[in-house]
């Protein structure tokens, strides 16, 4: 498990994918968590993908999974801004008719 602060990462990247990876890297603070960070490794995932990735990460109470140990995000709890369509397309996620599952993370 690894800890950081997405929106930190974000604006010092500018929102440059590859930048943000770079930042990830180097960053071990923030409320924002990753439970397997192992697959950001996979050479042939995109780098917008992985920071995709994280910034889905970063919507999940980490309250949730000490007390329930949940690593999923129900839909409904998806802010109106994030397009349902960017899980979709991401190969570490799985969107259901209720939630989105982080298929490496559970």
């Amino acid at each position: 498990m690894k800890f950081f602060d997405y929106k930190e990462i974000y604006l010092a990247a500018g929102g440059n994918p590859s930048l943000m990876l770079d930042y990830y890297r180097s960053s071990n603070l923030g409320k924002d968590w990753i439970k397997n960070p192992k697959v950001l490794a996979d050479f042939w995932v995109s780098d917008r993908h992985k920071a995709e990735y994280l910034g889905f990460c970063a919507l999940r109470p980490y309250v949730d999974y000490v007390n329930y140990g949940k690593v999923d995000i129900a839909i409904v709890d998806l802010p109106p801004w994030v397009p349902l369509k960017l899980a979709e397309e991401n190969p570490y996620l799985a969107v259901t008719d209720t939630h989105i599952k982080f298929i490496k993370e559970t």
